[in-house]
């Protein structure tokens, strides 16, 4: 959708100013064709329709359609990039954001320091907690037949 929003604008553009010259751009389907072959597959055809519409020798060429067309050639990859791009990173976010929903009730960060204290501080004192090599020592000896 992004995608076309960009297009659009830029194929009426190219119709509009060149599309009596540039026998490629004379109707908007052709004309959409092109930059599509230019923009997407960098397709020779495309890339001659682009060509034309920079070559002087164009009849009839202003200084402001010279403007717009070194203008047009120097954004157009830049937007067409930002909208692939755009359309991209919300396909790669969207599974991101369905599980940061599924997770908001889980515990965070914070959760996690405070059981990590809990855990350092029964290590400490006279009322300590068992480690871990006591524990898996005691659960070896259940397992073996009983305990000592």
């Amino acid at each position: 959708m992004v995608y076309a929003a960009v297009t659009l604008p830029l194929v009426v553009c190219l119709v509009m100013v060149w599309g009596s010259r540039v026998s490629q751009l004379s109707s908007l389907g052709a004309a959409l064709l092109n930059t599509l072959q230019a923009n997407l597959l960098h397709d020779a055809i495309g890339m001659i329709t682009f060509q034309a519409v920079m070559d002087p020798g164009v009849g009839g060429m202003t200084g402001a359609e010279a403007a717009l067309a070194q203008a047009l050639r120097l954004l157009v990859p830049l937007v067409m990039m930002l909208a692939m791009t755009t359309f991209l990173v919300a396909m790669l976010l969207r599974p991101y954001s369905l599980l940061r929903l599924l997770g908001k009730a889980d515990p965070g960060v914070h959760q996690d320091f405070v059981a990590m204290w809990r855990w350092a501080v029964q290590g400490r004192g006279s009322n300590q907690a068992p480690n871990n090599s006591h524990l898996d020592a005691v659960l070896d000896a259940c397992l073996e037949g009983g305990m000592k």
